[in-house]
């Protein structure tokens, strides 16, 4: 179960929990080694399979009436009663085809799929996160393989229209509102499976499946997994998507997400500015993911597990994230009253980079307003430009969360010369020079780690740039070539930035980014 391995055998503790993990209990509720069993008989036809799945069904059935189950209260929670209708009505069906139960067993069986049902069918369908999703596909698939059950039909079209209205409620530019690249992909998986289950062609849910594959490319590294915005892990994207991700090419903005992604050739920028539902949401307000030449630079964190403590405050907090903050506070993201929607605000390219303006609303609670504008040119620099403003004097935090086996070292005229298997660049930010502060694998506090996958640390660098004053004015270069191309001096007037560049053996230029509502130009003058 979730990579622990476990020994089930009838009388089942199905109250277990040997590794202090609510993923694990929540797999041991939902009946996902079932699969396993369920899978062989179908490979193989041998019915010992659906006998050993029987034995264990029926002992969790005794032992987890609704009134007080032995797993414990979120054992008939919405979701996780959704992911076992559907194998508990395939068993059904494929124990009393063998004739390997007693009639007694059956109807035993028989009850608890009714006790499903009518959850399914109860308050917990009425949610608008993924787990109202999987009541829903949880409805199909007992329609599904049981037609003959009484309102069978009734149910399915319960299910579709449901389905529906939660699918398209968070939806936005493609883009499934829960603020993790993973769930993206897992929304997509629910969608493909519902379509399947009820077998339908509406055109409306095709189309938005559709609309999520795009979306989910984009999000896709140029290594093929996961960016780690939210609370993701790195695992590899489907064939067709990373197909998708090679095709992709340029700037796609998604206003309505609070998203924003490059992407030219193997190289790739993704960014988050965000706020819909607390649901999986980090403090990670214009934080970024940066590859090139195929490699990661820049990283989220992940998620590492979501169980309830020091490790889970600090992979959702503020400092895991390439974020602002000002005077170390933590932005109010558990508060659904805080919710902003989108803070995109304008985009465009012009003379080979790209840009994207942004803000973060959540500094609003400090009385503070921050901007943050991207420049990026791939393969030679991206510049993060950040105007905060707020009254009285503060100390502002930029971070940067650099990725495993990216090096960062004091010296020469940058703030930080960077070095990774082929990779050599530079960290430059414009004067005065801010105060610096480096972690990598610290635990105490915990500092400068990603995690990659379900309960794995691995250990990197993070950045922090500290400046006192009023307000800041600052922009940041990645500098990503041998040219060490940066910024040396920025002015913002009004709706319009100029930035001077600076590159080793080359002329200075101006580059001027021009906003017009939501569009953004950008133009390099000599």
């Amino acid at each position: 179960m979730y990579g622990f391995s476990t020994r089930l055998e009838p009388p089942v503790d199905w109250a277990m929990d040997p590794h202090g993990s609510l993923r694990f209990q929540a797999y041991l509720s939902n009946w996902d080694f079932m699969d396993q069993l369920l899978a062989g008989y179908r490979q193989t036809g041998d019915p010992a399979y659906v006998a050993q799945a029987a034995a264990l069904a029926l002992d969790w059935v005794q032992s987890n009436p609704r009134a007080n189950p032995a797993g414990g209260a979120g054992t008939w929670s919405g979701k996780i009663a959704g992911d076992r209708a559907g194998r508990l009505a395939y068993l059904l069906d494929a124990a009393r085809c063998r004739g390997i139960l007693e009639q007694a067993d059956v109807e035993a069986l028989r009850a608890s799929l009714l006790d499903h049902v009518e959850i399914l069918l109860g308050p917990e369908s009425e949610g608008d996160t993924n787990h109202a999703l999987y009541v829903q596909t949880g409805l199909a698939a007992v329609a599904s393989q049981l037609p003959a059950l009484p309102g069978a039909k009734r149910l399915l079209s319960t299910a579709e229209r449901r389905f529906r209205r939660v699918l398209e409620g968070r939806l936005a530019n493609g883009v499934w509102l829960e603020h993790s690249t993973s769930y993206q992909f897992l929304a997509i998986r629910v969608v493909e499976r519902f379509l399947e289950l009820a077998r339908t062609n509406d055109p409306g849910l095709t189309h938005d499946l559709q609309a999520m594959e795009a979306a989910a490319a984009w999000l896709t590294a140029p290594d093929g997994r996961h960016t780690l915005l939210g609370d993701s892990r790195m695992l590899e994207a489907p064939p067709s998507i990373r197909r998708l991700a090679e095709e992709a090419e340029g700037l796609r903005a998604f206003p309505g997400a609070g998203l924003a992604a490059v992407r030219e050739g193997d190289s790739h920028l993704v960014l988050s500015t965000g706020f819909h539902n607390p649901t999986h949401k980090h403090a990670d307000e214009l934080s970024f993911e940066l590859s090139e030449g195929g490699r990661r630079l820049v990283t989220d964190t992940g998620m590492y597990h979501k169980d309830p403590g020091e490790i889970r405050d600090f992979v959702v907090a503020a400092r895991a994230h390439s974020t602002l903050t000002l005077d170390d506070q933590e932005f109010p993201v558990t508060d659904p009253a805080q919710a902003y929607g989108s803070g995109l605000e304008a985009w465009g390219s012009g003379s080979g980079w790209h840009a994207v303006l942004a803000s973060n609303p959540l500094l609003a609670e400090q009385g503070a307003r921050h901007e943050r504008l991207f420049l990026y040119r791939a393969g030679e620099a991206l510049i993060l430009v950040d105007r905060a403003r707020a009254p009285g004097t503060h100390t502002f935090q930029r971070r940067i969360q650099l990725a495993p086996g990216v090096r960062a070292a004091e010296g020469g005229d940058a703030v930080l010369e960077l070095e990774a298997p082929g990779f050599a660049g530079a960290l430059f930010d414009t004067e005065p020079a801010p105060e610096l502060a480096l972690a990598e694998g610290s635990e105490d506090p915990l500092a400068g780690f990603m995690s990659s996958d379900y309960r794995e640390w691995e250990p990197r660098t993070t950045v922090e740039l500290g400046t006192e004053g009023s307000g800041l004015l600052r922009a940041l270069t990645l500098a990503l070539s041998p040219a060490r191309t940066h910024a040396d001096d920025v002015r913002w007037h009004g709706r319009d930035v100029f930035l001077r560049l600076a590159s080793e053996g080359g002329p200075r230029v101006a580059l001027a980014i021009d906003r017009d509502g939501r569009e953004l130009t950008v133009s390099v003058r000599r």
